[in-house]
Order: structure tokens, then sequence, then C-alpha cells
């Protein structure tokens, strides 16, 4: 009996039903687990941080966990206390459908209850957080603008001034720094030889040449972008404090 050939066509159908088998996940690694203390092998996700290190008692009992993430928040007491703790999890063989997939586990405060989110309701409280963070920080800017106009002392030009430079005929105050690898960037108020107040963005340490960063790390740019929204609020606030010594 001959073999039959494999015509184009058919191997097009043939590569198509490939095509549709589900392959393992890009990144996932293979990982040798013990369960009642057996040897069992498993696909562990890219994300997982979980060494994996312990006896399961049953194939049910394990999980895949990744990082933890988590803002501080100021508290009545003193202490700063952890909110919005969230993490991916995954239970693959618990019999879940809704866990046996990779989901969000979010502990509003740190109290140890949680709720476990799929990936459109994590991106609909990221978009809520966002919205919120946007009024807080507008809150925070109303607040700051009814504040009191700080006025010089006696012989300076500029509120909140160290006298530092008043050998030099010049009052200054420094709002606050952005720190960038060996240097930082400064936001101050100052007034130069007797001239006017104004307000100054400027680095002595950051050479121009160089890179504020240069990195092929998503979270990197991330925190950085994170870091200059908060330098941003110093500088609105300089522009206050300017408005209020003109």
């Amino acid at each position: 009996m001959s073999t039959p050939k494999l015509t184009a066509e058919s191997a097009n159908k043939v590569r198509g039903l490939l095509a549709g088998i589900p392959q393992q996940a890009s990144g996932d690694r293979r990982r040798t687990i013990s369960v009642r203390s057996s040897a069992v092998t498993i696909d562990c996700p890219a994300w997982c941080t979980d060494p994996h290190a312990e006896t399961y008692r049953s194939l049910e009992d394990v999980s895949h966990r990744g990082d933890q993430i988590f803002m501080t928040v100021p508290t009545y007491n003193g202490p700063t206390e952890k909110a919005l703790i969230a993490y991916i999890s995954q239970w693959p063989f618990a019999g879940d459908r809704a866990t046996a997939v990779p989901h969000m586990v979010v502990e509003t405060v740190n109290d140890g209850d949680c709720v476990e989110l799929n990936d459109s309701e994590g991106i609909a409280l990221s978009d809520q957080m966002v919205t919120h963070a946007a009024a807080f920080r507008s809150m925070a800017l109303t607040v700051s603008n009814a504040q009191p106009k700080p006025q010089p002392a006696e012989g300076c030009r500029v509120a909140r001034c160290d006298g530092y430079f008043h050998g030099e005929d010049t009052c200054s105050h420094v709002l606050g720094k952005l720190p960038m690898g060996e240097g930082a960037i400064d936001v101050e108020l100052v007034s130069e030889q007797g001239g006017p107040v104004q307000a100054a963005v400027f680095s002595m340490d950051v050479p121009c040449d160089d890179n504020l960063l240069k990195t092929s790390d998503p979270a990197e740019l991330t925190a950085l972008a994170a870091k200059f929204r908060a330098f941003a609020d110093t500088i609105d606030r300089a522009a206050v404090e300017l408005g209020g010594q003109a």
C-alpha cells in the first residue's frame, strides 16, 4: 500500500490546525515542585516570583503569585500603613474557572480581606484610581493656594530665606529637589543683587550632556515619570509663592 502524498492544500490545512493548538505562553518556565514528597513538573508563568519551595499537600494547593505592589498612607496614630495592595495570582489546578487563569488580587487596606479581579475589572479600577488621584491632587493644590502667603523676614526679599548668600546681596529659598543619579534638579525662589524675586529651576550637578535616564526597562521610565509628577507639584507651589511675593 503506497503512502499518500501530502498536497500543498493538505499541508496548509495541517498548519492551520497546528496554529490553533494552545502553546505554552512565551516566557513560561518548567518548574519541578514537591507534592506529598513526590517531584512534579509544572509550567510556571514568567510573572510568578513564588519560589515554590514548600511541599504541597495536593496539586490543588499549588498557586502562582507575582510581586506585590502597594502605596503607603499616613494614619491617625503616626506610622504609615499599606493600602491598595495588589498582585497577580493564579490557581491552575484548584478547579475554579475564575482563578484558574491569571487574575488580580486586591486588598483595599492591609487587613487580609481581598477581592479577586479579572483583567477588565482591574483596568476599570485603575481608571477610577487615576480619576481619584487627579481630584486628590486638585484638592491638595486648593488647600495650598488657600494658605497664608509667607512674608519675607526683615531685611530679606524672599520668604524663608536662610540668609546663606546675604554676603552676595542675594536671598534664596530652595523649595525642593529632584534627585537624578549623582546630582539633582532644584527649584528655588531667588533675588540676586537686589533684583526682583524669581523662580529658578536648575541643576549644577547634572551635566547637560548626560542622560537623565537611559534604560530598556519600562518600569524605570514609569518611576521617573512619577518623580517628575511629584516635582511638578513643587514647581506649582513655587508659582503660588512667587505670586504671593509680587
